[in-house]
């Protein structure tokens, strides 16, 4: 065997080396990238699960041992049915607190397909509409603390035209709320 060949024989051996210790060393980085995105989705689902499961028992506690449990539920047996539900309660609570609608959809969660639930019994919905900073405030204490129970996942405010107010007014607000409730699954 020729020198160049017995070179050419170790730098092979070489990279098959480094490749067998890189290779493993990847797997096992994006092994753990993954399970700490997965840790992290589970906490916050325990986070949304205690906070419901306190709601829960302080509607309990303030309706004393005759509460009915389905209350903290969207009514419905399916998702469009719930859904019909939830837009109605947001629309009436909107409206009751001197807020004007302007658009409402039903919306889907992050990963989920047509058709298909990411989180079993979950209903969310958009809604648009203009109010000002007090009639916000009561919205969303209502949507929060009232009973089926639902959760605001989301807020963005915009103020309307901010300069045709006079200063001791408040600005009317153009908001996008994002509900999330829950039917029984």
């Amino acid at each position: 065997m020729s020198l160049g060949s017995i070179s050419m024989q170790r730098l092979i051996a070489l990279v098959v080396v480094g490749l067998m210790v890189i290779i493993p060393a990847l797997w096992v980085g994006w092994s753990l990238t993954a399970a700490s995105e997965s840790a992290e989705a589970n906490r916050i689902q325990s986070e949304t699960l205690d906070s419901l499961k306190v709601r829960l028992a302080a509607l309990n506690a303030g309706a004393g041992a005759e509460a009915n449990a389905a209350s903290v539920y969207l009514p419905g047996e399916t998702a469009a049915i719930a859904g019909a539900a939830l837009q109605r309660l947001v629309s009436n609570t909107v409206e009751g607190a001197g807020g004007r609608i302007a658009e409402t959809e039903i919306a889907r969660q992050e990963g989920e397909a047509e058709g298909q639930e990411t989180e079993p019994g979950a209903v969310s919905l958009r809604v648009s509409f203009d109010t000002d900073i007090a009639g916000l405030q009561r919205i969303v204490f209502a949507l929060e603390t009232g009973a089926p129970i639902l959760m605001v996942r989301a807020v963005t405010v915009e103020a309307k035209d901010a300069t045709a107010t006079a200063p001791t007014e408040s600005p009317m607000l153009s908001v996008v709320l994002l509900v999330r409730g829950y039917r029984e699954a």
